[in-house]
């Protein structure tokens, strides 16, 4: 598992299409709602219900969005 990269690198790697760099089980830190918040990837790839590809991250204890 890599460090975790800043939120800002994320956007930006994100932006210039460096989706591929990202591994299951790597650190990251998304942003949601102009919070910040620290997870895992858990899942990367297509799904059912949209298309291109997606992330899926478990964040930790108390930090839920739903």
């Amino acid at each position: 598992m890599r460090a975790s990269p800043s939120a800002s690198e994320e956007i930006s790697r994100i932006l210039r299409g460096e989706l591929s760099t990202l591994e299951v089980g790597d650190a990251v830190t998304a942003l949601f709602r102009e919070r910040s918040l620290v997870g895992t990837v858990r899942y990367l790839g297509p799904v059912a219900f949209a298309e291109g590809e997606w992330v899926g991250v478990q964040v930790g204890a108390g930090q839920g969005v739903w």
